[in-house]
């Protein structure tokens, strides 16, 4: 009889140590030290990326300024030296040809950074632009809007096969009056003749001529 009546004892003391212990589990999950030190570790790392990205943009500027430093002066000082060629390109219009004129550069040039020498071009070569500035080669260009010297011209004079021969400031003049009549010739090249037929080379006016004369 005496157990019987200490069983409910043992019950009740089993159950309030069962909540005892799930309500340790409890406060020991949600409020441990090693719980509560996440939280701040956490913010840590947030700071440490603003503060690695407001870092980061000085340190790629220190990185760069050291990159302009490191570069050698004459990258930045290019002047015009006695071995400089001063290029004169001229891209002539009528006949789409360009021609190249290499020149020594004058003494007033020697010395000159590549700003000098746009202020010195404007001033005394107005025609010229200048498209490129280097040590070794500085390049000034213009367009003309006729035809290149030495090319040919195949036309008529009098009826008759005339040659002509374009000057540097590209004016045509007569330097062979053939006995050839474009009266014999097809109307075709009568007309291309009348219009004028533009040649490089002396060799395909020459091989011109044989073609109208056969």
């Amino acid at each position: 009889m005496r157990r019987r009546r200490n069983t409910p004892y043992v019950i009740g003391f089993f159950v309030v140590w069962l909540c005892f212990g799930v309500a340790g589990f409890v406060f020991g999950y949600y409020y441990s030290p090693e719980r509560d030190s996440e939280k701040p570790l956490h913010i840590v790392e947030e700071n440490t990326d603003d503060e690695t990205r407001q870092q980061g943009i000085d340190i790629n500027n220190f990185e760069n300024n050291n990159e302009l430093e490191e570069k050698p002066v004459s990258s930045y000082d290019l002047v015009v030296g006695e071995d400089t060629k001063v290029v004169f390109r001229t891209l002539y219009e009528k006949c789409q040809e360009t021609n190249d004129e290499v020149k020594k550069p004058l003494n007033e040039m020697l010395g000159l950074k590549e700003k000098d020498f746009k202020e010195y071009t404007a001033q005394n070569l107005k025609e010229w632009q200048m498209v490129r500035f280097s040590g070794d080669e500085i390049v000034l260009f213009q367009r003309k809007n006729q035809v290149c010297p030495n090319h040919f011209l195949v036309s008529q004079e009098d009826g008759y096969i005339a040659i002509y021969k374009y000057d540097e400031e590209g004016k045509k003049n007569l330097v062979e009056k053939t006995q050839i009549p474009i009266s014999v010739l097809p109307k075709l090249d009568q007309d291309k003749l009348n219009r004028g037929i533009l040649l490089p080379t002396r060799e395909e006016v020459n091989q011109l001529l044989e073609d109208y004369s056969g």
